[in-house]
């Protein structure tokens, strides 16, 4: 499963501040991207990894989840695996700072409203709540402001 979450923003004055968009995805092994030496060309990908900025030390939590979830909190994934109420999220903290924030993909981190993307500091939303979906043949998506869409293949 692919996940984005992209922000943008102006600093107050108007000067510019960096666009910044995190790709995250489940099931790829380091050898599957061509920027860190893998052997399948991913050209677009390698493009955004040369001009950008790479985590070195952000490792997987063994379910994508807990990986998920310490990825939106800065946290070390802990056992329970859903962010609690009292964590602040990526898109909190950059909303904070006066960007837009988007989160398109598989959001898996914890249910009801509480737990909502756009609850959690993110201004758009497109995907899945939980877990196990298919992009190919979803029964329901999310729109940005969390207005379900039903898709039927």
């Amino acid at each position: 499963m692919l996940h984005l979450a992209a922000v943008a923003g102006a600093a107050p004055g108007g000067a510019p501040r960096p666009n910044i968009l995190l790709i995250m995805a489940d099931d790829l092994g380091f050898s599957d991207l061509g920027a860190p030496g893998g052997e399948i060309r991913t050209p677009n990908i390698d493009r955004l990894a040369a001009d950008g900025m790479r985590f070195t030390q952000f490792y997987n939590a063994a379910w994508c989840v807990l990986s998920r979830s310490a990825l939106y909190s800065g946290l070390f994934p802990r056992p329970r695996w859903r962010l609690e109420g009292n964590m602040v999220t990526l898109g909190n903290v950059m909303r904070d700072a006066g960007y837009s924030t988007a989160l398109i993909g598989k959001w898996d981190a914890g249910t009801g409203a509480a737990n909502h993307p756009n609850a959690r500091g993110f201004d758009e939303f497109y995907g899945f709540r939980g877990g196990a979906r298919n992009y190919f043949r979803p029964v329901a998506t999310r729109r940005p402001g969390g207005r379900r869409r039903a898709v039927r293949s």
